[in-house]
């Protein structure tokens, strides 16, 4: 089982024009539908959008129906029923809105609004928990000195905020939300609600909007995808390689996603080691090439490798993707263990999280010395 979180616009799908994105969304809709359905997995849409706008992206790019959508930059967390109706998730909706005050901060933003610098969005694009305005991205120095510490000094006292403030494709965002709400807190509020265990959970971004799900303190996986953001790529470049929780992915958009849930896997050896690193290549007696590896001893000292090849009369049991369980090389095992093709190799299967989550426990043991 799988908790996917994913964000929407350059995560899962392209904002321009991008035919390998649109092919890597394919992908994905097409392994989700028949692959990690059936494992009881989750899929959690997280955007900024509004309801109206992810309808719209629906439409236009063929976008699998979630099982829940996150909306609003964290304001609005919403159940998709069997028949495809929504259903507010309205207990979130009141743990943020305790001293939240529209009228006031319609007040306090009406002199910005009539000096030109911002204009409010459309009715659909705000709520009762959320304020959003349009702005020049040339003048994003004053909205930041200017405007946003005059609305976070003005509302502290009374209603206090946290104003989001973003440039996408050449269009200035200014939001004004609740203190308590933003994309991290709300994923992370729901996967508390669903009872699902942090091992399971996947969150995937882009961008600094998403920074809050991808640093919060939840012992989750975070994926970044190849074509985040610069600053997102330095931080994820940062911790990466002593955090096994961060995968910066090298491909785009959804084949980014793809790219790091199918291929990386966890190998304990006898000697209590844990290998965590991308599959490079396995073989059918179970000796396996591990790349961009972090090894994680007994002792609990975490250690970085380029390149690791591992013995399989040294390896305990694997942890692999869900859909690397029905790989070629763990059918051929598979068919040795039910005494179709001889004796050799046993391998059982668990549900176990050790090291990843996505993850279908394969655990082998050793019935027979071989030579290799």
């Amino acid at each position: 089982m799988v908790f996917l979180i994913t964000d929407l616009d350059d995560t899962l799908v392209p904002q321009t024009e991008s035919p390998i994105g649109d092919r890597y969304l394919i992908d994905f809709n097409r392994i989700w539908t028949n692959e990690l359905v059936s494992k009881n997995s989750l899929l959690v849409y997280n955007t900024g959008r509004s309801i109206t706008l992810f309808y719209q992206l629906v439409h236009q790019k063929s976008l699998l129906l979630p099982d829940y959508l996150i909306c609003g930059v964290g304001t609005e967390i919403y159940r998709f029923l069997p028949d495809s109706k929504l259903e507010k998730l309205q207990q979130w909706t009141d743990f943020i809105s305790q001293d939240f005050f529209l009228e006031y901060i319609r007040q306090v933003t009406e002199r910005w609004v009539s000096s030109g610098l911002v204009r409010l969005q459309s009715e659909t694009e705000n709520s009762a928990v959320k304020q959003s305005f349009y702005f020049d991205p040339q003048q994003l120095d004053i909205i930041q000195t200017t405007v946003v510490a005059d609305v976070e000094a003005s509302l502290c006292s009374t209603s206090p905020v946290k104003v989001i403030v973003s440039v996408q494709h050449g269009v200035g965002h200014l939001d004004i939300i609740p203190f308590k709400a933003n994309k991290g807190t709300a994923a992370m509020w729901l996967r508390e609600y669903l009872g699902v265990a942090p091992e399971s959970t996947v969150v995937c971004g882009d961008s600094m909007n998403d920074y809050d799900m991808f640093f919060c303190s939840v012992p989750i996986y975070r994926i970044a995808v190849g074509n985040c953001e610069e600053n997102i790529r330095r931080e994820f470049l940062k911790v990466s390689s002593l955090d096994p929780h961060f995968y910066l992915a090298s491909k785009c958009y959804a084949g980014g996603i793809l790219e790091a849930v199918s291929q990386t896997v966890t190998v304990e050896t006898k000697s209590g080691d844990l290998y965590r690193g991308t599959l490079h290549d396995a073989e059918d007696n179970m000796n396996c090439q591990l790349k961009k590896v972090t090894c994680t001893g007994r002792d609990g000292k975490i250690t970085p490798f380029e390149h690791v090849f591992l013995r399989g009369s040294k390896i305990r049991f694997f942890i692999v993707p869900d859909i690397l369980a029905n790989a070629p090389m763990f059918k051929r095992v598979e068919a040795i263990k039910e005494g179709k093709t001889g004796r050799g190799l046993g391998l059982g299967r668990g549900r176990g999280f050790i090291g990843g989550p996505v993850k279908a426990t394969i655990r082998a043991r050793i019935k027979r010395q071989r030579t290799t």
